[in-house]
């Protein structure tokens, strides 16, 4: 099958330039990854999960597949997962988020009032 190509915006001096790249499930986990770290300090990384049903007629594919978007401020990747590789991307994924989750603070909650 073949995968969307996926836009990357990169803002330049005086216009917005869009160069495309095409990154595989075990290229989003690293990027994902490297964008963890970017935002370590200071910065939000968002994911996003969308469902696609198959349209033979204008891709040809016909097995349903979820689209996943990462997001920070500077950078924005997305990747296709079929169905028979959503498990393996799921453990894949947990394991990224955790070993970027490491430094969270535990806020403290208020006593409350009764």
């Amino acid at each position: 099958y073949s995968h969307p190509l996926i836009a990357v915006f990169a803002r330049t001096a005086s216009t917005r330039e869009v160069r495309t790249m095409l990154l595989d499930q075990d290229g989003f986990l690293l990027a994902l990854g490297e964008l963890y770290e970017s935002t370590r300090e200071q910065g939000t990384v968002s994911l996003t999960f969308k469902q696609l049903k198959p349209d033979p007629e204008k891709d040809g594919n016909e097995v349903p597949c979820v689209l996943v978007r990462a997001r920070s401020e500077r950078r924005k990747i997305s990747t296709r997962i079929e169905r028979q590789d959503a498990g393996r991307f799921q453990v894949l994924l947990t394991a990224t988020m955790r070993a970027a989750c490491s430094n969270l603070e535990k806020v403290k909650k208020r006593p409350r009032h009764t």
